[in-house]
């Protein structure tokens, strides 16, 4: 029983467009009774120095396509990553994350 996990993502070549990164995610998951492979690939957009991020995927497994929801606006994800170490340690700079 288990699960193994392999995220990657690689920024644009294009300094203007540093924002946008390519991703793939693939994960291999094993029960008593069998074992699957799932993958996803995309675009994300990051800003606040990544700590927000939106996921639009394109291109998924087709065992993965059939538990997904059918209307696309529903498989778009987000996550936000707030620095609390860096808050309560007073190391947190707002300005850093506006890239300024």
């Amino acid at each position: 029983r288990g699960a193994l996990a392999l995220n990657l993502s690689a920024p644009v070549p294009n300094k203007r467009l540093s924002f946008i990164k390519p991703y793939f995610d693939i994960v291999h998951g094993i029960n008593d009774n069998n074992s699957a492979t799932y993958w996803s690939g995309g675009l994300s957009i990051e800003a606040f120095d990544d700590a927000f991020q939106i996921n639009f995927p394109l291109v998924n497994s087709s065992n993965l396509e059939s538990m997904l929801p059918k209307a696309y606006g529903q498989r778009i994800t987000f996550r936000l990553d707030v620095p609390f170490h860096k808050i309560f340690n007073g190391a947190f700079d707002p300005s850093s994350m506006l890239g300024i």
